[in-house]
């Protein structure tokens, strides 16, 4: 009598077991992914909204056109970069500046031994030039621009707007 006690005990508890098993498999699956985002956070000083437009491309040694879109990201790359190198903004060219697509939540700048989640993410790559030397930065999704010491090999996709 026992037995079957504890069995019927069990079945009936089946489906609260299995909700309990399935949240925790979902939770340890979207770990990496979690851990990945709060290090992407852990490394802002402050997350801007940045806002976007229809691609712009800057042609090399020329600035960004008026409005709120690339013009925006390349001021605050070259106040970052300026403030880093103790050199003027001014003096900061802009080699290259577009909007383009990352290929990952890295957004082009992946770090050894981290997981990012496999999502398309809109964002902007600036090349600006101070005392001769080419620095990159990137930005995408919330995140503003910063400047990104080692470049994924694999460049990003070109800008579609209505994309992600």
């Amino acid at each position: 009598m026992r037995t079957r006690f504890c069995c019927y005990s069990t079945l009936k508890l089946m489906p609260e077991i299995r909700n309990v098993v399935a949240t925790t498999a979902i939770s340890l699956l979207m770990l990496p992914a979690l851990m990945a985002c709060s290090q992407m956070r852990s490394d802002l000083d402050e997350v801007e909204e940045v806002s976007r437009g229809p691609e712009e491309v800057i042609s090399p040694g020329k600035t960004p056109g008026p409005g709120p879109g690339l013009q925006r990201l390349a001021d605050i790359a070259r106040s970052d970069l300026g403030a880093k190198l103790d050199v003027d903004a001014e003096d900061i060219d802009i080699v290259e500046a577009a909007y383009v697509t990352w290929r990952d939540s890295s957004i082009g700048c992946p770090r050894p031994e981290t997981q990012y989640m496999q999502v398309l993410t809109n964002g902007a790559r600036l090349v600006l030039r101070a005392n001769g030397v080419l620095y990159h930065y990137h930005s995408g999704g919330n995140r503003a621009p910063f400047l990104c010491a080692k470049p994924s090999p694999k460049g990003p996709l070109p800008y579609a707007p209505g994309e992600a």
